[in-house]
């Protein structure tokens, strides 16, 4: 079978939240051909299945767990015989609390458990993405990288403390990301990998901590991905290997 030409964008943790409206958002603008939205537990709307063919869009629906080396091998093999071109790739998935486990206030809180929990989901799964996608990175012309961090994983910019794990793993997907885009800049000068701070969005994920949140706005994921899509198409080769906000601002590491 022919591969499908155009370019391609794949966004993994698409089941919801922010990842589900960054694909919405592609659908609207149509800027990639083909979408590749993969997720635990991911089911498309109806009406945006019908919005992607009315719009001659490839839209492609993928159950697959970040976390799982073979499950991301088996997408990346898949995208790579169907697709001409991979132009973008956007890890959304994250962890920071569940009913069980909730954000460090002290040190008498962490727990080896609760640590690689969340260094499993918030370091591991980019990590993992890069890895099955290495040849895609090393090779296509202006690919993007992005992965969803968070303001409070920048070391220099912590004044708080507390939120070990949530802190300390995404500190480590900083340095993930830092190093991807040295060894990937050495085969592909083109490539901008990059980390993403979205804002407070209103997802399941910061629901918990935002009922009397009045320091700054906070987004829905309609907005957030707009914003994403926004900074990811005003970057440039310049930008790789850094941390961004939604308004395109550097955030120290």
């Amino acid at each position: 079978m022919a591969k499908q030409t155009g370019e391609t964008a794949l966004i993994v943790g698409a089941s919801r939240g922010i990842g589900y409206a960054i694909v919405e958002e592609l659908i609207a603008t149509q800027q990639y051909t083909n979408i590749v939205a993969v997720g635990r537990h991911i089911e498309l709307d109806y009406a945006l299945k019908l919005q992607a063919e009315r719009s001659s869009i490839s839209l492609n629906a993928i159950q697959a767990d970040a976390c799982d080396e073979i499950a991301m091998k088996e997408v990346a093999e898949m995208i790579l015989n169907r697709f001409t071109k991979l132009s973008l790739i956007c890890n959304t998935v994250g962890f920071l609390s569940s009913e069980t486990i909730k954000p460090e206030r002290n040190i008498r809180d962490l727990s080896l458990e609760h640590l690689l929990h969340a260094c499993k989901t918030n370091t591991w799964t980019t990590l993992n993405i890069a890895k099955a996608f290495q040849q895609q990175l090393r090779k296509n012309p202006g690919i993007r990288f992005a992965a969803f961090s968070a303001r409070v994983g920048s070391i220099s910019d912590n004044g708080l403390g507390g939120w070990y794990s949530y802190r300390i793993t995404k500190a480590a997907l900083h340095m993930a990301i830092r190093n991807l885009s040295i060894e990937l800049r050495r085969t592909n000068k083109t490539l901008v990998c990059y980390a993403y701070h979205p804002g407070t969005v209103a997802t399941d994920l910061s629901k918990p901590f935002t009922k009397n949140y009045t320091r700054n706005k906070i987004f829905t994921p309609n907005e957030a991905a707009k914003y994403f899509l926004n900074v990811n198409n005003g970057l440039s080769t310049t930008d790789n290997g850094f941390c961004f906000d939604w308004q395109g601002e550097k955030i120290p590491w």
